[in-house]
């Protein structure tokens, strides 16, 4: 069984490219905006705290932290009364290199 080596690598990864993502919240916010996003569907912000991710409270501040490091945008839609929330580029690309070792990690043979 490799499953401690595996996580291990797993966090190894996210301390490298990810160390700003502290809490559960930061990456619970950055799941759902990245799954929206995924599947070509905006969010708004209503949206994301109707998803019950956290508190409204705990959801604005984690959410304004995610904005100033430039995790998460931000744009006002069409009536500039919505804010539609999406993913850095960066952030999406450090996410598909996460995804291919996850994938990696799943297809490497265990030992019993």
């Amino acid at each position: 069984m490799n499953v401690f080596s595996h996580l291990s690598q797993l966090r190894a990864f996210e301390r490298k490219h990810l160390p700003h993502l502290i809490t559960r919240d930061d990456c619970d916010i950055v799941r759902v905006i990245g799954l929206y996003q995924e599947r070509k569907k905006p969010l708004l912000l209503r949206q994301l705290f109707l998803e019950r991710v956290s508190s409204y409270a705990t959801v604005t501040r984690r959410l304004a932290r995610l904005r100033e490091l430039g995790y998460v945008t931000g744009n006002c839609g069409l009536d500039k009364r919505s804010v539609l929330l999406s993913l850095s580029p960066q952030l999406v690309k450090i996410y598909v290199r996460y995804g291919a070792l996850l994938k990696t990690l799943a297809a490497s043979p265990t030992v019993k």
